[in-house]
């Protein structure tokens, strides 16, 4: 592996950093700002299935944390972190994801969430992009239908 591609993979894993440090934030425009303009980000049905474009996925994270107590209501860690790039413009990911709860009246079951991200990327202009996400969930419901990125 060359230093090149070393520091493109860095790119692409500090675009999952700022998935979770702009959702936690609350700052919605941000977030969707990392995926291209027809991106993915495919959910259980419980969690709004299957959102294309920058719109949607604008209204679908509004409409999950319109209740919440944001910012840093919950924080979500990114961790174990893979990332392969494909191609000169393409790449793919896949993450553990952990979400637990800041507020007094959730901390007493402080584990939000805990599932995998299954992410693809696409570089355009010299910058890359979140092109599809997939989320299965292993806590507290598991919804685990199995990768979807060889690894």
């Amino acid at each position: 592996m060359t230093i090149e591609e070393l520091l493109e993979i860095e790119e692409i894993r500090q675009l999952r950093y700022l998935y979770a440090l702009y959702l936690d934030a609350g700052e919605i425009g941000k977030l969707v700002e990392l995926f291209l303009e027809d991106g993915v980000a495919e959910w259980p049905e419980h969690m709004g299935g299957f959102w294309e474009g920058r719109q949607r996925l604008y209204e679908g994270w509004m409409a999950v944390y319109k209740e919440a107590d944001l910012p840093f209501a919950h924080m979500h860690v990114a961790t174990n972190p893979f990332v392969r790039l494909t191609g000169p413009d393409t790449a793919n990911g896949r993450y553990y994801g952990i979400s637990v709860h800041t507020t007094e009246e959730d901390i007493k079951d402080a584990m939000n969430v805990m599932g995998v991200h299954d992410d693809l990327y696409r570089k355009v202009d010299g910058k890359w992009y979140f092109e599809k996400t997939r989320y299965d969930f292993l806590y507290p419901r598991r919804i685990y239908q199995g990768p979807r990125i060889p690894i």
